[in-house]
């Protein structure tokens, strides 16, 4: 195999970068809440309690 750019190597790297492109335009991250968030969390198994 020689070193180089091949019609593979390019092809795929244009459609890595077009992926890249695409997913990085629609993955935005929610904003986030103006006040406190409340978690309620459940140990049925108690699993979490300390021994």
């Amino acid at each position: 195999m020689t070193p180089g750019l091949t019609r593979r190597s390019l092809i795929g790297s244009a459609a890595g970068l077009a992926t890249f492109a695409v997913t990085r335009a629609q993955a935005q991250a929610p904003a986030l809440p103006q006040s406190a968030v409340a978690l309620n969390i459940v140990d049925v198994g108690g699993a979490l309690a300390p021994v």
